[in-house]
């Protein structure tokens, strides 16, 4: 467990990163304080190794703190017994030796820099790194420090499963259930092939294409391809923008006076700011003196950081600078919060709009609370977000912001919030007064690209038609074998009753002296419905089971004889469905196979059985049936698979652990012994 733990913990930790940090919604910055006592009495302690380990209440909340971010950063307080369990884990593992180095740390930081790269389809960089945590509102050393408590318990916990035995019997049992070899005879029906045999000539722009380009249920193909449309576009666009060179605080004494920062908010935003902004020059690397490399390394705790480390101006130096940054932003905050303010009262003393009409944008004169408080007021008429992005100053101080707020507003919106740069020197907010919504071009200009879209959708509706044209031919095979069956056991005995029926209705007919029943009778029309009904019936059990029964006698004779072309294939049933990242490498590289893999529900097939018709969306439909079902040889069995399968059992055993070193261990193993008010209490009910 521990090499596979080892082998995969930069995965394991990505993926907690990276899910579950866009849901933080608080500064961890701010620890969270409950009402009463002081922070150094003690609330609480616990027994590890026979030895009492006392908690204050300062620890219990710098631990809560912690666990948030590991967590995910969940709002509001956790469960007192979570915290107390990542104590009492914490506390054991020391006591075990378990250690996480800061290189173990560092590995995992890259990993999330890595995978933060690879979802802009580019190289990761630690600015990204940093970004994203200035984003999420998290400082590095917290975050880090969140790492390598949770690696720690992970690791602890880890060490709990190593001292049990793997049952290798369940080892075996799992191998021989998720290792079988399916055979597999597929009829396909590709949707390249079908578009293959269609013309342009097939598609002219009266009335097929228009037909096509007016119908609403086509509109969503159509909308798919950037190039059929034409983009949103931003007819009349307010920005209201300012710049820490134009800012003046002591000008601004009287509308900021409730708003001076704390010291720790301001030394907060020191960290976040002190990449962009108090970066010393790296120091020039002295040349090294040659050494002996037998000689062995010496410590000297008195060396300067490497070069590669960054240094900083003290936060003293720059402790003005921060400040005014942070009245700057709290300046834009009051501006948009007073500019919300009128734009409410003049929504209010708007007229109510008559049934079916529209209320213009409610007046907001911007330019003047632009002059007021010294800030730059512009219009922007009928620009396109792309427009936006590479506008002056915007595109160089905040990049990509000016475009992305005005996405978010609707017509006549004020944005609730100002946007800021990164080094909070550059703000900005918006009101948007009129737009042109993204629509599609007209016919006349994309008469190509609609003539693509329709011939694809043909060609999956004709690959659709045959796929299920060959699974009726199936059908009626199957159905021609239990024909004599059908017959003497629903449709002759529901005739004669059908035909008494009529018949008695025709005698009573006869003595109201009405003439006999016609086909255009409704009292005929309710017997045939009455019968077909029936019929229905009766025959679909019968057809059902046949069908399952029998499908796979009649699948490769029916296909000669309807000139389908079969595939054989041999597939290995997935052991592991929700390795997502594996299975479209393999669906990419090998799309039929992987498809029939993955996207079928393999194992659920019997040996004999054959499908409904399945849809590989845009690539083909198919139908398939199982030839063989090849069990797997243990005594064949690769080394990985078995490796693979044991730290399967592992992770079993570990999710026992779980359990086992869960909230029951609080009294039984650990012994806690705390205030009922610092214990998990259970819902009212």
């Amino acid at each position: 467990m521990y090499q596979f733990t080892q082998k995969h913990k930069k995965f394991i930790l990505i993926v907690v990163v990276v899910l579950l940090l866009p849901f933080i919604g608080v500064s961890i910055d701010q620890a969270f304080r409950g009402p009463g006592g002081g922070g150094s009495q003690v609330v609480g302690s616990f027994v590890v190794g026979g030895e009492k380990v006392s908690v204050t209440r300062d620890d219990f909340l710098e631990a809560e703190r912690r666990l948030k971010i590991g967590s995910g950063g969940r709002r509001g307080s956790l469960g007192a017994d979570e915290v107390w369990l990542q104590l009492a884990h914490l506390a054991e593992a020391d006591r075990a030796g378990i250690r996480v180095s800061d290189a173990a740390v560092a590995e995992q930081v890259q990993g999330l820099i890595d995978a933060l790269g690879r979802s802009q389809k580019r190289q990761g960089t630690v600015e990204d790194y940093k970004r994203y945590l200035r984003a999420m509102k998290i400082l590095p050393r917290d975050f880090e420090r969140a790492i390598r408590e949770v690696e720690t318990v992970r690791r602890f916990r880890s060490m709990h499963v190593l001292a049990q035995d793997v049952d290798l019997e369940k080892v075996k049992e799992a191998f021989e259930e998720t290792n079988r070899t399916f055979v597999v005879k597929v009829a396909r029906f590709s949707v390249d092939d079908a578009e293959a045999k269609l013309k342009d000539v097939d598609f002219p722009l009266e009335p097929k294409l228009k037909t096509f380009y007016d119908d609403e249920s086509n509109k969503v193909l159509l909308r798919a391809d950037e190039d059929l449309m034409n983009p949103r576009r931003f007819v009349r666009l307010e920005v209201v923008h300012g710049s820490i060179d134009q800012f003046d605080p002591a000008k601004h004494a009287e509308f900021l006076k409730d708003e001076e920062p704390t010291d720790d908010l301001l030394r907060n935003l020191y960290e976040r700011l002190k990449d962009e902004l108090y970066k010393l020059p790296a120091p020039k690397e002295e040349p090294k003196e040659e050494k002996d490399p037998k000689d062995p390394p010496k410590d000297n705790p008195d060396a300067a950081p490497p070069a590669d480390t960054p240094t900083y101006k003290p936060f003293e130096d720059v402790k003005d600078d921060v400040r005014r940054r942070a009245l700057f932003q709290r300046f834009l905050e009051k501006v948009v919060a007073a500019a919300t303010v009128k734009l409410d009262e003049a929504k209010a003393a708007q007229e109510q709009p008559k049934a079916g009409e529209t209320l213009p944008p409610a007046p907001l004169d911007l330019k003047a609370i632009a002059d007021t408080y010294g800030l730059t007021h512009e219009l922007i008429e009928n620009k396109t977000a792309k427009d936006l992005e590479a506008r002056e100053p915007f595109a160089t101080k905040a990049e990509f912001l000016l475009g992305g707020q005005a996405i978010g507003l609707s017509q006549g919106q004020l944005a609730p919030r100002a946007a800021l740069a990164r080094d909070y020197g550059f703000g900005f907010f918006t009101r948007l007064l009129e737009d042109k919504a993204r629509e599609l071009k007209p016919l006349s200009e994309i008469e190509s690209g609609v003539r693509k879209v329709a011939k694809r959708a043909a060609a999956r509706d004709a690959a659709q038609a045959s796929a299920d044209a060959f699974y009726a031919a199936l059908q009626a095979a199957v159905k021609a074998q239990i024909a004599d069956e059908l017959e003497k056991e629903v449709y002759a005995p529901l005739r004669e009753q059908q035909a008494k029926e009529v018949a008695d209705a025709n005698e009573a007919r006869k003595k109201d002296e009405k003439p006999a029943l016609t086909a255009e009778d409704p009292e005929m029309k309710a017997i045939v419905e009455k019968f077909d009904e029936l019929r229905k019936r009766r025959e679909t059990p019968r057809l059902e089971k046949a069908y399952a029964e029998k499908m796979g006698d009649v699948f490769e004779p029916t296909a000669t004889a309807e000139s389908v072309p079969l595939a054989e294939y041999r597939l290995r049933e997935p052991s592991n469905t929700r390795d997502f990242q594996r299975r479209r490498r393999e669906i990419e590289r090998f799309p039929v196979k992987g498809f029939l893999r993955y996207n079928t529900g393999l194992g659920r097939f019997e040996k004999g059985e054959v499908s409904s018709v399945l849809s590989d969306y845009d690539r083909a439909n198919a139908v398939m049936k199982v030839i063989d079902i090849v069990p797997p040889s243990w005594d064949r069995i690769s080394p990985a698979t078995y490796e693979e399968l044991v730290e399967q059992e592992r992770r079993m055993m570990l999710m026992s652990a779980a359990q086992h070193l869960g909230y029951e261990s609080l009294d039984k193993r650990y012994k806690l012994d705390t205030h009922p008010a610092y214990r998990t209490q259970p819902d009212d009910e």
